[in-house]
């Protein structure tokens, strides 16, 4: 009995523990605060508040449990290719310990600013994902025809991709949340020559900043 009762300890110890060490899905709670404190900044500067998208969100949601998966930040090289519809497509990728962290470091840094407050966009999906103490997040802005993305899956026509530099911000307070962050932001124009995914691929991995 004794040996078995151990055995039992042992076996929940280990499975708290592994419970412990490996991401855990966030409650959408904490998508829609990063939805509310997106809105919030537009509304207050009289631009159009963005419409949540499911699709949208489900393509952040994956990328942000990957990026927990490797315990680093990094952008989707094939974003532009799972999200159809768009004319102007852009993300911010960022991890931290708090919703309100990462977003206050999101608007504290140009880059990532510009984005979020973007006139053009109407629409958004924000995924989040947390691993341990960390959340991690995926915020896809777009603009889009208002009836959504659509069933087209051909690859959009690019013109001059404008990519954000990727930053690495420290928030305060308190001193030691220390948020990592970075955004990109594509534009198409539909009246310019088609070009074909790879080459998109190629123009993106050109402005990947050196690590």
């Amino acid at each position: 009995m004794g040996r078995r009762f151990t055995g039992m300890l042992a076996a929940a110890a280990a499975a708290a523990l592994l419970l412990a060490s490996s991401p855990t899905s966030a409650s959408t709670s904490q998508e829609s605060d990063f939805v509310s404190r997106i809105n919030a900044e537009r509304s207050s500067r009289g631009l159009r508040t963005l419409t949540v998208k499911s699709d949208l969100v489900a393509v952040a949601r994956d990328w942000s449990e990957r990026m927990a998966a490797e315990g680093a930040i990094s952008h989707d090289p094939n974003l532009a290719s799972k999200v159809s519809g768009w004319t102007m497509l852009g993300d911010n990728v960022g991890k931290g310990p708090t919703v309100s962290s990462i977003q206050k470091a999101f608007m504290e840094s140009p880059t990532h600013r510009d984005i979020i407050l973007e006139g053009d966009f109407n629409q958004v999906g924000v995924g989040v994902y947390q691993s341990g103490s960390t959340l991690y997040v995926t915020q896809i802005f777009a603009r889009r025809s208002s009836g959504g993305g659509g069933s087209d899956s051909s690859a959009p026509t690019v013109s001059k991709p404008r990519i954000g530099t990727a930053v690495k911000y420290v928030a305060a307070p308190p001193p030691t949340a220390i948020v990592t962050l970075t955004s990109k932001i594509w534009a198409v124009d539909l009246t310019a020559p088609p070009v074909t995914v790879d080459v998109l691929l190629r123009l993106v991995k050109m402005d990947t900043p050196a690590r």
